[in-house]
């Protein structure tokens, strides 16, 4: 699960941290209800950008409470520094920490 969370009603996300298998601390926001029934929804952008790029996507697509996640890759925006060979794992830890099986994905280049 995530070491922190930090609620921010003003920007309907939840700021949130945790250790990657490595030790990397990575971050995530993470929208919507945590418990709710509908798949939840994992927010991949491009190489180079970061959780900030779906902020209008993720507030509308969790106004009915769905859940929402869209993390920051290793080495962009509020997650620590890695070596390339390690950003692609990313997704799959972000997933693991919350417990997700099945989520649905939105990318972006």
């Amino acid at each position: 699960m995530t070491d922190s969370a930090v609620s921010e009603p003003e920007t309907g996300y939840r700021e949130c941290f945790y250790s990657a298998q490595d030790g990397l601390r990575l971050y995530f926001r993470d929208y919507g209800n945590p418990t709710s029934p509908q798949t939840p929804v994992l927010c991949l952008g491009g190489l180079t950008r970061n959780s900030k790029d779906f902020d209008t996507l993720a507030e509308r697509l969790s106004a009915d409470g769905r859940r929402i996640l869209c993390p920051d890759y290793r080495g962009r925006g509020r997650s620590m520094t890695a070596t390339l060979s390690t950003i692609t794992r990313a997704p799959m830890s972000t997933t693991s920490a919350i417990c997700w099986s099945r989520p649905t994905s939105i990318g972006s280049a």
